[in-house]
C-alpha cells in the first residue's frame, strides 16, 4: 500500500480521478528512487517505464547522434510521465534531474495489466496521453519561435522556480546550451545581454535572477510569472 500522500499525488497526476481500488491496482510493486541534480531517471533505450515526480524538477531531452541536446519539456512535482512507453516501447528521450528529485516508479507490466482489465484506468491513460501530446505540440512552438535569449531566460526561470530557497541557479554555460539547443558561445552572448539589462547577475557560484518579472516578460511579452 502506498502512503497516503503518495496515493493522493498519484491520483492527482491523472486527468480523471480514479477510485482507491484503481490506484491500489496501479501501485502494486511500485518503488521510490532519489536522484541528485544531474542524475538520470531514464535513458534512451531503457525500455518501458512510467514514473511520478514526487519532488523536484526533471528535464526531458533528446540527444542527437552528434551529441547535441535539446530540452523537450520539464516534468514537475505531481506529473506522471512515461505512460506511452508501456504500450509503444521506450521513447528516444532522456530524463535528467535538475534539482534533488524523488520519483515513484510504477511497474510497466502492472500498468499494462491494469489498463487491460479496468476501463476506468484505460480511459484515464488515454486522456493523460492526449494531454501530453498537446503539451509536446505547444513545446515545439516554444522551441521554434523563441530566440536563444528567450529560451535561456525561460530555462533560468524554470530552474529558479524549483530552486530553494531563492531565485538563483547553479548551471554551467554548456549545460545551459544543452538545455536550450544551442552552442555555448551563443548562450554566453545571451547571458551577457541579460546581464547588461540588469536581469541577472553571474558569479562562480551560479546565476542570480535580479528581476524575475522582467525576465518573464522577456520570454512572453506579458505580466509576471504565475505563482
Amino acid at each position: 500500500m502506498l502512503p497516503d500522500d503518495l496515493h493522493r499525488l498519484l491520483r492527482a497526476g491523472l486527468p480523471f480521478s480514479l477510485p482507491d481500488d484503481a490506484i491500489v491496482r496501479l501501485s502494486v510493486g511500485a518503488h521510490i528512487s532519489d536522484a541528485a541534480p544531474g542524475e538520470h531517471l531514464y535513458r534512451e533505450g531503457g525500455g518501458s517505464f512510467t514514473f511520478l515526480v514526487v519532488r523536484g524538477l526533471v528535464r526531458m531531452y533528446m540527444r542527437s547522434p552528434a551529441g547535441r541536446e535539446i530540452t523537450v519539456r520539464y516534468v514537475r512535482k505531481g506529473e506522471l510521465t512515461g505512460l506511452s512507453s508501456v504500450f509503444a516501447g521506450g521513447p528516444p528521450l532522456n530524463f535528467q534531474a535538475l534539482t534533488s528529485t524523488r520519483a515513484l516508479h510504477l511497474r510497466p507490466d502492472v500498468v499494462d495489466a491494469a489498463a487491460r482489465v479496468d476501463g476506468r484506468i484505460a480511459y484515464a491513460f488515454a486522456a493523460q496521453s492526449s494531454r501530453s501530446l498537446v503539451e509536446f505540440q505547444r513545446e515545439i512552438g516554444r522551441q521554434a519561435f523563441l530566440s536563444v535569449r528567450q529560451r535561456v531566460a525561460r530555462h533560468l526561470l524554470d530552474l529558479a522556480r524549483a530552486a530553494e530557497p531563492g531565485p538563483s541557479v547553479q548551471i554551467t554555460q554548456q549545460e545551459l546550451a544543452d538545455a536550450v539547443g544551442s552552442s555555448r558561445e551563443v548562450v554566453a552572448r545571451a547571458l551577457g545581454g541579460l546581464r547588461a539589462a540588469d536581469l541577472i547577475r553571474t558569479s562562480p557560484r551560479g546565476i542570480v535572477l535580479l528581476d524575475a518579472e522582467a525576465l518573464y516578460a522577456e520570454v512572453t511579452g506579458v505580466g509576471p510569472p504565475p505563482t
